[in-house]
């Protein structure tokens, strides 16, 4: 299971909780299944989301699109990478059920939902000392 990290979810080579706490508005842990996406299209999913927003009819989705593309990941997977320092964690999907994390089933993308009813800290911890951070290199494959 691979999940992206922006640069300020990870110190070194290590992941940091902060890289598995859900936001407020999401009910559940965002991942892709590494049987069916590369690193490299786990990180091209925001940047075709936004490239797909800036088609929108809505100028504001537009704007918010572009920004994204300028600050946050940029235009490319090595931009994305070198740039702005987003990096993929790999979590086996073994170690989530062990935790008692339920998975939704994958979407034609090979995305999933990850659920968790315990306290969120405490997945977060967990998830963050079992990851592995892909290095730079395996981020491009």
């Amino acid at each position: 299971m691979f999940r992206r990290l922006s640069s300020t979810q990870y110190e070194g080579n290590k992941a940091l909780r902060d890289g598995f706490n859900r936001r407020q508005t999401e009910r559940a842990l965002s991942f892709y299944l590494a049987s069916v996406v590369s690193p490299r299209e786990c990180l091209q999913k925001n940047i075709i989301s936004c490239l797909n927003k800036m088609n929108s009819s809505n100028i504001d989705e537009r704007k918010k699109a572009e920004k994204r593309l300028q600050t946050v990941f940029g235009e490319t997977v090595e931009q994305a990478v070198g740039k702005f320092g987003w990096r993929v964690a790999r979590i086996k999907l073994s170690f989530l059920e062990s935790l008692g994390c339920k998975i939704s089933d994958p979407n034609h993308e090979g995305h999933v939902e990850v659920f968790y009813n315990g306290l969120q800290v405490t997945l977060a911890n967990e998830l963050a000392e079992e990851a592995e951070l892909l290095s730079l290199e395996d981020c491009l494959k």
